[in-house]
């Protein structure tokens, strides 16, 4: 059965439409394509502000196509796999990478109805790679929410300005050694990118509360980066799709 919702069109309208019948567009345009110097016009300014937009627009567009959707926030995995059961065993908390998902479709909690899930990004204070590895935790939680909830898709929504180093998510700095740097740096920076997986991360940025090591990260599908940018508006994206065309093997 084909879904009811074309999420990432949905996405990718809310993020290059202006017309979305808003008297101002989300991203103050920069002049002559520089990036944005004044944040205080923009709706779009850190990552609650675009959880909200988002979550608004959504509901809105997704009301006119079946007013039975739930357009919510901040959701806990739990709420939805009550007596789900994954490799023969019941799933529990320790199942997940994580347990609030920031954005999340449904009719009811069904196995079977038909659910979507967004996480979302958008780093303002740089903080790589600690934030990098964040987005691979993102991939990873949509992933299992596919998999073991049955999500009819799930997405990961990444923003970035490129005001005050932003661009340094995309893009190698001037003095930024590649063989030096974090190796997770060559996923996300420069023009020709390897994929996200299928592949293991360790992020030495976050020790595990249980095994109290760092933390061990999975990627199972393939996901090649690629960041888009909003016009002249000094703002980039990437927006991930699971399960997407790349043959995914979960």
């Amino acid at each position: 059965m084909a879904e009811i919702i074309d999420l990432k069109s949905l996405i990718e309208k809310f993020l290059n439409d202006e017309s979305k019948g808003n008297k101002e567009a989300l991203f103050k345009k920069g002049i002559d394509g520089e990036p944005l110097e004044d944040l205080k016009n923009a709706k779009i300014y850190n990552e609650f502000s675009l959880q909200h937009e988002l979550g608004i627009f959504l509901r809105d567009e997704i009301k006119k196509l079946d007013p039975n959707f739930k357009v919510q926030f901040e959701r806990n995995v739990k709420d939805f796999y009550s007596d789900i059961r994954y490799d023969d065993k019941l799933l529990e908390d320790g199942d997940f990478v994580k347990h609030e998902m920031d954005i999340v479709i449904f009719k009811d909690f069904e196995e079977n109805s038909e659910k979507y899930a967004i996480e979302l990004k958008f780093p303002t204070n740089g903080a790589y790679p600690k934030r990098m590895y964040q987005f691979i935790e993102d991939i990873q939680f949509m992933e299992e929410n596919w998999r073991k909830l049955k999500f009819k898709k799930t997405y990961c929504l990444a923003l970035i300005f490129d005001k005050a180093e932003g661009y340094l998510f995309r893009e190698w700095g001037k003095n930024s050694g590649k063989k030096s740097d974090n190796p997770i740096y060559q996923f996300f920076r420069g023009e020709s990118k390897p994929d996200l997986g299928p592949r293991d991360f360790t992020n030495k940025h976050k020790i595990d509360k249980t095994t109290h090591e760092f933390q061990k990260l999975k990627v199972i599908g393939s996901y090649p980066i690629k960041w888009i940018p909003i016009g002249s508006t000094g703002y980039h994206y990437y927006l991930i799709e699971i399960p997407n065309d790349s043959k995914i093997t979960i």
